[in-house]
């Protein structure tokens, strides 16, 4: 049916645009290519720090859990960062096209899935929309 793929294990230059990242209960869609930081270290083979300011899709349920403080949250955006040591579980489009959630008329969340309708069949649902 195509849709979202969840892939763990993934380290930080496998990252894509359109990707979102799963970190501290926060689902960060990054874009664009990673930048290179000056400011942190090179792994043991090499390879860069990359980082990307991506956008908090959850960002009402991550306050209300309360894991992430609201200050490290700014204007709703998030860094992921690392170099090839770190790991990351990726939410991606298993099809490079992206899908939107397709629940409720008036959302604009991406889907994580899908779920049944009892009239539509299987349609796209983002991660709130899944769980009504």
């Amino acid at each position: 049916m195509g849709g979202v793929v969840v892939l763990s294990g993934m380290n930080t230059h496998e990252l894509r645009d359109g990707d979102v990242v799963l970190t501290h209960g926060m689902r960060v869609r990054i874009s664009g290519d990673g930048e290179v930081s000056t400011s942190h270290p090179q792994d043991v083979a090499g390879a860069p720090c990359l980082w990307w300011a991506g956008v908090v899709e959850n960002l009402d349920d991550v306050h209300a859990a309360g894991v992430v403080p609201r200050s490290f949250v700014r204007d709703g955006l998030w860094t992921v960062q690392g170099n090839g040591l770190a790991r990351w579980t990726v939410e991606r489009v298993d099809d490079d096209s992206a899908i939107g959630c397709g629940w409720f008329l008036g959302c604009r969340n991406m889907s994580v899935g899908y779920r049944h309708h009892p009239i539509l069949g299987d349609v796209p649902a983002c991660g709130r929309c899944k769980t009504l």
